[in-house]
Order: structure tokens, then C-alpha cells, then sequence
């Protein structure tokens, strides 16, 4: 197995080891913080979450659709700072059109079956980021970065 491979699988299982992750987003300059359960598509060029369109969050996003979310293995150790790996997933929201939306609602009712009817709520909003890069840190001190390489999509871009 190559480093490239080796990298794709350590970010693959990371996803899929994680239900929550740390969502940051930014608006007039101020940054915000806010914990988010997650799912990512097969292929891991998207991510999604559900929030509720009177949040923060939400409002930061409409101004700014670029974001990076924090997913890490951590188990609040200490000896998770030389152990423990932490993924940064950098990208952009963009706007899914209804069949799209209907497929990326089928990806997150699996991972969050508990959370199936906050998507069914009028104000609840199905966020989608198209990852633009993996920055893995793991071993203390030891960072790799993954570039998602661009293709045509079925998601119409907003960045």
C-alpha cells in the first residue's frame, strides 16, 4: 500500500469511527465554533449535517459558505496528545438540488437513524460541503495533507 492509499484509509476510517464533529465557520471576521454529527458519502468528497435554520451557525454560513470541521480520535487521555489523530476537512457548502438533497438525506438517516426526524422539520437545513482537502495530524507531530482534486458533479457549485 502506498502513502497515498495508506492516507485514504487512515482518513476513511477516521470518518467512519466518528459520529461528531467540531463544524468552524466565520462571519465578519469572527470565528464560531459549533459540534455537529456528521456522515460523509462513500467516495469522501462530501460531508453533510442538519441544523436549524435559525442558528449561528446557519446565518454564518449563508455569509460565508467556506468552512473546516475538526473530527479526532481523541478519548481525553493524556496520552492522546502523542496518540491520538485529529483531521481538519476543508471545503465549501453548496446548494443540493432535490434529488440530491434526497440521497445526502438517505446517507445521514443511516449514521444518525436517531436524528431522522429533525430532518423531517420544516426549519431544519441539510448542510452540504464539498471537501476541498484532508489535513491529517497524527503521532504528535506528523501532518499530511490530501487535496481532493476537482471533477464534475452532480452538485451545482456555489464557491
Amino acid at each position: 500500500m502506498d502513502n497515498h492509499d495508506e492516507l485514504l484509509l487512515t482518513i476513511n476510517q477516521l470518518c467512519r469511527q466518528q459520529h461528531f464533529a467540531v463544524l468552524c465557520t466565520q462571519h465578519s471576521g469572527q470565528p464560531y465554533a459549533s459540534l455537529v454529527a456528521f456522515a460523509v458519502t462513500d467516495d469522501l468528497r462530501y460531508l453533510c449535517f442538519a441544523t436549524k435554520r435559525d442558528t449561528r451557525k446557519h446565518h454564518n454560513l449563508v455569509a460565508n459558505p467556506r468552512v473546516a470541521l475538526l473530527i479526532d480520535s481523541r478519548r481525553g487521555y493524556p496520552g492522546d496528545l502523542s496518540e491520538a489523530s485529529a483531521l481538519t476537512i476543508c471545503g465549501c457548502v453548496i446548494t443540493p438540488d432535490d434529488a440530491t438533497r434526497t440521497e445526502a438525506c438517505a446517507i445521514y438517516r443511516v449514521r444518525h437513524p436517531e436524528l431522522a426526524a429533525f430532518l423531517t422539520e420544516p426549519d431544519t437545513a441539510l448542510i452540504l460541503v464539498a471537501v476541498d482537502q484532508f489535513v491529517l495530524v497524527d503521532n504528535f507531530q506528523k501532518v499530511r495533507t490530501l487535496i481532493v482534486p476537482s471533477q464534475e458533479t452532480p452538485f451545482p457549485w456555489e464557491c
